[in-house]
């Protein structure tokens, strides 16, 4: 619901970089403020308690790690989704960027010290 909302217009959320990078190839007009990765969130499975598969899903997402598989099979995955035209980069929030708010801020606090 959020994808479909910030790509409406004057909405944004905060999301995996993952899912993002997976929606932005499907729908261009997505744009990521910021530098890096937010956070970064593990999966998992679910199984019933004592189930046998446990072990042997264990053992078999250790080995595709540890190869590499998982980031060959995400990577494969994120090409054939789509490809974006490049754009420009946007800008970047940057402290020299927020110069405005922290005068603000500042001047706001020195009011406030006065009015006392």
């Amino acid at each position: 619901e959020g994808f479909s909302k910030a790509m409406g217009g004057n909405f944004a959320f905060i999301y995996e970089s993952p899912i993002y990078e997976y929606m932005k190839r499907k729908h261009c007009s997505l744009e990521k403020v910021g530098i890096g990765d937010f956070l970064s969130f593990d999966y998992a499975f679910g199984f019933p308690p004592e189930s046998p598969y446990v072990d042997i899903f264990n053992r078999a997402l250790l080995r595709m790690q540890e190869t590499s598989q998982l980031e060959t099979m995400w990577q494969s995955l994120l090409q054939s989704t789509g490809h974006c035209p490049a754009q420009i980069a946007s800008a970047q929030l940057t402290m020299q960027s927020l110069n405005g708010v922290f005068s603000t801020l500042a001047a706001a606090i020195l009011l406030s010290i006065l009015a006392l």
